[in-house]
């Protein structure tokens, strides 16, 4: 680096442009000065390469870089209405979709003889949200100016120019702090001086940043013309990302610093994996090779770096720009967010406070679904009581960067029971009892308990019983109460008389004969298996058919007149 008493004899900028060749601006004293600060560069692309020291992210993990638009106008009508703010988002919104390209799309953008050197960059630029003192404010700013009638974009001395465009106290807009947001300027930079680039960027080697004399010219100048007719679709997003490749350290391709009539095979931009070509490229509908080696590639007028529109960087052009991103402009880029959501239970008892906390938020600016975060040592807590199963979306943001946690609160009910039985019951009648939100259940009588239901068959000893039941939070229980049925009354008192039934055994029908007449309205008959259940019944005749019956052993009772008879029969 130059000593302080000639940084303000000393700039680089790279230019840019798309219709006509004009000099890369470096204005130094002598060709020494610029030879040392080409190795300076070179020394510096290699470093970004080769060591592995450097703070680095993953190759495919977005940097995002806060972007500020300082538009200088001539006519405040008519240029506020051509740079409507829309027309800045379109543009980065172009950039970015390059930026970040699918791999696939990118190798159909190239040759296929790059398409082992072509990688995605995966950088963001994105407009600045919120200003220097951490104010909500939206990074496009706009100025009145009268644009110099001169030579001091493009020739010497031209610090007078970068003056009148960058400082609010010559007539200009001051940047935003040039070390977290990357500056671009749209003006008239070209007023008696002709289209003598399409635009101008800083380099991070040269002693442009934190507190140095030049800081506030750290940034980019693009040309109003890029904006308007024809030049707007083509040409106004690939500069963008031209330039930003200087901002973050790369030459162009063909290797020229002090001016583009420096070109020859033996000038290199440092970076091993672009191809050597004697001299720019201004369009890509040819196949050359200006500089044949062993194993050498054609010229890659897809690359950003020429002068052809391309907008293909290469692996190695990846690594010193994901570099310069990361050290070299190392408060640039968006830190990502990387809190830790700790929620106190994902299970609770209704009623219960659930209380959700993002740890170690700082220095990030945070919105969330809920407004009554509290916020202590930069530890942000909230507290909830939901009545029912509830799914949460928690968002944490720095404005550029968010992070969504997905949560789900289970909430535990009081458990219930439902159930519904007849007035009477007669013996090995099946009970069901329906519990709800319960995980235990217990009764003093035999019974399963499976899918949430309770099931008891009577039996002639018991006529009431609890069921108990419970969950994690809460238990109660239930009394279950029934009557038998006459018949099973008069089963129980033993008040049964004998009778006789043919044929016995039987293959369909069963015969009976009795004293008393019978009523078939309301006399009736039931048949229980061995088991004691019923598992035939209805009015009563002579004749009851059986045939459905299994093979096995039966009683028959008869109710008749209110008398009671029984037999055993066997079914074949």
């Amino acid at each position: 680096m130059m000593k302080s008493n000639i940084l303000f004899f000393l700039l680089l900028f790279l230019s840019r442009f798309s219709f006509s060749q004009c000099g890369n601006i470096f204005m130094t004293q002598n060709e020494v000065q610029s030879k040392t600060y080409k190795l300076d560069i070179i020394k510096q692309i290699q470093e970004s390469i080769n060591n592995q020291n450097q703070r680095t992210s993953a190759d495919k993990d977005t940097i995002r870089i806060p972007v500020v638009f300082n538009v200088l106008i001539e006519d405040s009508i008519a240029d506020i209405k051509l740079y409507d703010k829309s027309v800045f988002y379109e543009v980065l919104d172009s950039a970015n979709k390059y930026l970040n390209i699918e791999y696939e799309k990118l190798l159909s953008f190239n040759r296929a003889e790059f398409h082992d050197i072509v990688d995605v960059p995966y950088i963001q630029l994105i407009i600045a949200r919120y200003n220097t003192q951490g104010v909500l404010a939206e990074g496009i700013r706009y100025k009145k100016w009268t644009a110099p009638n001169s030579n001091e974009f493009c020739e010497f001395p031209f610090i007078n120019g970068q003056q009148k465009a960058k400082l609010d106290q010559f007539g200009g807009i001051s940047a935003w702090d040039t070390r977290h947001y990357l500056n671009f300027w749209v003006g008239n930079f070209r007023k008696t001086s002709g289209s003598c680039y399409s635009g101008q960027s800083t380099y991070p080697i040269f002693p442009f940043l934190y507190g140095q004399p030049l800081a506030f010219m750290d940034g980019v100048l693009l040309q109003d013309y890029l904006f308007k007719g024809n030049h707007r679709q083509l040409s106004y997003f690939s500069t963008i990302i031209h330039e930003m490749g200087h901002y973050l350290g790369l030459l162009h391709i063909l290797g020229g610093l002090a001016s583009d009539d420096e070109k020859g095979c033996n000038i290199d931009d440092g970076i091993k994996d672009t191809p050597l070509q004697y001299e720019a490229n201004y369009n890509c509908n040819t196949i050359v090779n200006s500089c044949v080696e062993a194993n050498d590639k054609n010229d890659m007028c897809s690359n950003t770096m020429d002068y052809a529109d391309g907008i293909t960087f290469t692996i190695e052009q990846n690594k010193v720009m994901r570099n310069a991103a990361l050290n070299i402009r190392k408060d640039l880029s968006i830190p990502k967010v990387a809190a830790n959501l700790v929620v106190s239970k994902y299970e609770i008892c209704k009623g219960e406070i659930v209380t959700l906390k993002w740890n170690n938020t700082a220095p990030i600016k945070s919105d969330f679904l809920y407004s009554s975060w509290s916020n202590v040592a930069n530890n942000l807590s909230h507290t909830i009581q939901p009545n029912a199963d509830t799914v949460l979306n928690l968002f944490l943001t720095n404005a550029y960067d968010t992070v969504l946690k997905t949560i789900e609160i289970k909430v535990i009910d009081k458990p219930t029971a439902s159930y519904s039985i007849s007035d009477t019951i007669t013996i090995a009648q099946n009970i069901s009892v329906t519990i709800h939100n319960a995980t235990q259940v217990s009764s003093s009588v035999p019974h399963t308990f499976e899918q949430g239901v309770f099931n008891f068959q009577a039996g002639n000893t018991t006529d009431s019983f609890y069921i108990f039941f419970k969950n994690n939070c809460f238990e109660d229980s239930v009394l279950i109460q029934y009557v038998f049925n006459d018949i099973q009354t008069k089963i129980n008192n033993n008040s049964i008389q004998q009778i006789s039934i043919y044929p016995n055994p039987s293959y369909q029908k069963i015969y009976v004969q009795l004293e008393k007449q019978i009523n078939p309205n309301i006399d009736t008959y039931y048949i229980f298996d061995t088991n004691g259940k019923i598992v035939a019944q209805n009015n009563l005749s002579q004749t009851i058919d059986v045939s459905q019956l299994n093979t096995g052993n039966y009683i028959l009772l008869i109710n008749n007149n209110n008398t009671l008879y029984s037999s055993k029969f066997l079914k074949k």
